[in-house]
């Protein structure tokens, strides 16, 4: 079961929205899966991790798209396309084949 919530500043939070695409990841994989998408205007570090059974990934969205891209939902798929090996326990080589099914992905 996938998880996902956002760390946002004043201008990102005025455009950014997680709902629609945490239902449509929500069975990316069987494990816990806690995202957590970076959209601010300060230097952040994408991370992946596991602690008690759980996996955890913050994924650093480029703070400009944020602002200017009219799918967020596209811009959050496609840096979790991107970042998911990083999550190397998991099978995230699925989780890429469902992304790219739901979002229609390269």
């Amino acid at each position: 079961m996938v998880h996902v919530n956002a760390n946002l500043d004043l201008k990102t939070e005025a455009v950014f929205k997680t709902g629609k695409f945490g239902a449509l990841v929500s069975d990316l994989c069987e494990s816990p899966l806690y995202i957590t998408f970076i959209a601010r205007n300060k230097p952040f570090e994408n991370d992946a991790w596991q602690k008690n059974g759980e996996s955890f990934m913050d994924i650093v969205l480029p703070y400009d798209d944020v602002l200017t891209t009219e799918d967020i939902d596209l811009l959050m798929a496609r840096e979790l396309y991107r970042q998911a090996e990083k999550l190397a326990w998991l099978d995230y080589g699925r989780m890429r084949e469902e992304l790219r099914r739901l979002f229609v992905l390269n």
